[in-house]
């Protein structure tokens, strides 16, 4: 908590902590916009399942476009 804390203090743009035998914490300015983020946490881990985790992470010229495409702050 103290770690998630001082990183949202720090301006990180966390919107969902995965808490040990707890599971996903969202939150967000509105209950719908909360749900979304819950909907992307439960596909992002669908598709890691699904490709056996062993998913090559993108390179930073890829998550930069991804960020401008879609205005994301991540």
């Amino acid at each position: 908590a103290a770690r998630i804390a001082a990183a949202l203090a720090a301006g990180a743009p966390i919107r969902a902590v995965m808490l040990d035998r707890l599971g996903p914490n969202v939150w967000h300015e509105s209950p719908a916009s909360a749900m979304a983020v819950l909907e992307e946490l439960e596909e992002t881990a669908r598709l890691w399942l699904l490709t056996g985790r062993s998913a090559t992470p993108l390179a930073e010229e890829r998550i930069e476009e991804l960020r401008q495409g879609f205005g994301a702050r991540w």
